[in-house]
């Protein structure tokens, strides 16, 4: 195992090299700080086993798979470190930047944000917790990033949706317009790292990374998302997210 290596309150593991196919130095921050509450488990859901590995090892081996990624960091919680550094280390990761988080998902992928190197063109915000993600989703989301400035897997619904008020329908929306946004969210790194400092000066919490960039007026472009890119929050999801990995190494 090599030395870990202190860097800018980050610790780096291994040397920063170019490997990506796309000719733009590409980072991934991959956000495993959360308190994982509804798991009702003690246990951070990102390192519970699923299957043949951890939730975030699954996680690391999509990023690793695409050929795209030059720079992995993951924002852990105070304290998991030597959790995270186990999982990233069981699958097979062996350079790896670790970003302790913060009290909030936008304060631990501005800490993450803070360690890319700095030849990052493009960077790829992930939640540890869809671990069902696709390098094929991830390549998408890079190429989009690259010609549009921001991009964000998105799934489409299906379900009627409406505007309740006091527990009651109120209106009803048009479906059509509706999608359910994910995670990758993929952006260029000036344009994700403005965002983010706009919203510290002005103390603004968003409900995601897009919704930050949305305030600056730049649009966003979508990418299709996936049914089974879903977020483990409950014990029943990590049933889920096990089947479906299962059934792909199956294939």
């Amino acid at each position: 195992m090599k030395k870990p290596i202190c860097y800018n309150n980050s610790i780096i593991v291994g040397e920063c090299r170019p490997l990506s196919e796309t000719g733009i130095f590409v980072s991934a921050v991959i956000v495993a700080a959360g308190l994982s509450t509804r798991m009702e488990s003690g246990t951070n859901k990102n390192f519970m086993q699923a299957g043949s590995e951890t939730v975030l090892g699954h996680t690391l081996d999509a990023f690793l798979k695409t050929g795209h990624i030059d720079q992995i960091i993951v924002a852990y919680r105070h304290g998991e470190l030597e959790c995270a550094r186990k999982a990233a280390y069981a699958s097979g990761l062996n350079e790896v930047t670790f970003v302790e988080g913060g009290d909030s998902r936008q304060e631990s992928v501005f800490n993450a944000l803070k360690a890319c190197d700095t030849r990052c063109d493009v960077v790829v915000i992930h939640d540890a917790a869809r671990c069902c993600v696709t390098p094929e989703m991830i390549r998408t989301s890079v190429k989009a990033a690259r010609e549009h400035g921001a991009a964000v897997c998105a799934l489409k619904t299906s379900d009627t949706c409406c505007i309740a008020e006091d527990g009651k329908v109120s209106r009803y929306v048009d479906r059509s317009l509706m999608y359910q946004l994910q995670t990758p969210q993929t952006f260029r790194y000036e344009l994700i790292m403005r965002a983010h400092e706009e919203a510290r000066k002005e103390a603004f919490e968003g409900t995601d990374d897009t919704s930050l960039v949305r305030r600056l007026g730049e649009d966003v472009f979508i990418c299709e998302g996936s049914a089974e890119n879903i977020k483990i929050t409950t014990k029943d999801d990590l049933k889920l997210a096990v089947s479906i990995l299962a059934a792909r190494e199956d294939k």
